[in-house]
């Protein structure tokens, strides 16, 4: 990863992390070295606690935690049928089961609250991840 490429960067832990495409990188001594791809990543956050990275898959309309090392885990939302009707495409509920719509635009706050945003009639909607509920 060159540093021409990076889309969005977080410092955590002391160290940079940056973001290109599909790719999750941190500095090293050689310059970026890859730790792992999302498909459909693009926007980044520094995770609660300074954890390791949010990556918003809009893609995949999901939130995936990255760890310091590049370890990949879900964090919010689920695998969802393709063919659902525009309005049953993003729903409230617990991490695990909640259906988000092409998330982006992700922020962790000091507090631990998550916040992304998704595409909705023409416009925006702001969503909150926090105490294990993603909520509108």
């Amino acid at each position: 990863m060159r540093p021409s490429d990076i889309a969005g960067i977080a410092v955590t832990g002391g160290a940079l992390y940056g973001a290109a495409g599909d790719r999750i990188a941190r500095l090293g001594d050689g310059g970026f070295e890859p730790i792992s791809s999302i498909p459909g990543g693009r926007f980044t956050s520094i995770a609660p606690h300074g954890d390791g990275l949010l990556v918003a898959d809009a893609g995949n309309n999901r939130l995936w935690l990255v760890s310091p090392v590049g370890v990949v885990t879900p964090f919010a939302g689920c695998v969802q049928p393709r063919r659902l009707d525009a309005r049953a495409r993003s729903a409230d509920g617990p991490v695990a089961a909640a259906m988000l719509d092409a998330p982006y635009a992700v922020v962790s706050r000091e507090d631990g609250v998550v916040t992304f945003l998704e595409p909705r009639d023409g416009g925006f909607v702001l969503r909150a991840v926090a105490d294990g509920e993603v909520t509108t």
